[in-house]
């Protein structure tokens, strides 16, 4: 992905909640990011790169949003936010499979 492609991210208004926060920089990277078939060129994306950064407090939203689309591609951001691992690495690529590792991992660890 060169850089041109990658648009700006939304900016947010000065209310936006963490919330609010998490769901728009999940659009915008869902967006830019869903027609590519390389799992680095998505976990660059800048709007990927600042839901990482939101740390701990995002994990209750994302987990909601993985719940609701079954999307295992966040699980590169919630292995750097919580240092766990719990798909195992045969598993890995298989994108509702990890997607269900990271949900009961969630629920064991009171998300």
């Amino acid at each position: 992905m060169s850089i041109e492609t990658i648009r700006d991210i939304p900016q947010a208004p000065p209310e936006e909640t963490l919330e609010q926060r998490v769901r728009r920089l999940l659009a915008s990277w869902r967006e830019q990011t869903g027609f590519l078939s390389s799992s680095t060129a998505r976990v660059a994306h800048p709007a990927y790169r600042e839901l990482i950064g939101l740390g701990a407090a995002a994990l209750p939203f994302l987990f909601r949003d993985m719940e609701q689309t079954l999307d295992g591609h966040l699980s590169s951001a919630l292995v750097v936010i919580t240092g766990a691992q719990p798909v195992p690495h045969e598993e890995g690529g298989k994108i509702q499979k990890v997607a269900e590792r990271w949900l009961a991992w969630a629920r064991e660890n009171g998300y």
